[in-house]
């Protein structure tokens, strides 16, 4: 046998010996294909974006509803104001001559628990002494602001002059008063006196 035909059985009978590194080149390729990106962060990142975009909500939930109270305050507070200057006027005037209709016309602007209270009063106090010195008190309002208010409920200070005359003594006299008049929302919206006091 020549050594030319031996040199070719040789190498004939070797395998071919696959280049170093082939084989984990192609599985590296395989995984930095094009349209196969990593997985890992996108899905870090969805329930991020979800947490972000439920705080976000939940600010706009408690800024509107803070808008909408502050809107419904200011409302009541102009509303309320103007419901005790008118009811200022019915509550502290009567006139001895019609006092029965004056204290029904009264008791429509009060809440029906002071209305008891204020009722009593009239009938027990405030009438026969009116009906015995033939009493007269006209309440005029001069004068108006808030101190307090939230959507349902607001105190008023109110400036009340009140003149009044009785057969005791001739002329008319005038009292400089200033009154805290509360005032409360029903179920049908009105604005009534829930209490009254002299300061």
């Amino acid at each position: 046998m020549s050594d030319a035909q031996t040199i070719t059985e040789t190498q004939a009978a070797e395998p071919s010996a696959e280049p170093a590194g082939e084989g984990g080149g192609r599985e590296a390729a395989a995984r930095t294909l094009p349209g196969r990106p990593a997985r890992g962060p996108r899905r870090r990142v969805v329930p991020a974006l979800a947490a972000v975009l439920a705080l976000l909500l939940a600010v706009i939930a408690v800024l509107g509803q803070r808008l909408y109270v502050d809107h419904r305050t200011e409302e009541a507070r102009s509303e309320a104001l103007t419901a005790a200057r008118l009811a200022a006027v019915d509550v502290l005037s009567y006139d001895y001559r019609r006092i029965d209709r004056d204290l029904a016309r009264a008791l429509r602007h009060l809440t029906p628990s002071f209305a008891e209270e204020y009722k009593e009063t009239m009938v027990k106090a405030v009438k026969p002494t009116a009906r015995k010195t033939h009493g007269v008190v006209d309440a005029e309002v001069v004068g108006a602001s808030v101190a307090s208010a939230t959507p349902d409920r607001v105190v008023t200070l109110l400036f009340v002059n009140q003149t009044s005359s009785t057969n005791l003594k001739s002329g008319k006299t005038t009292s400089l008063n200033r009154v805290r008049m509360t005032m409360e929302r029903d179920d049908d919206g009105r604005w009534l006196v829930d209490e009254i006091e002299a300061l």
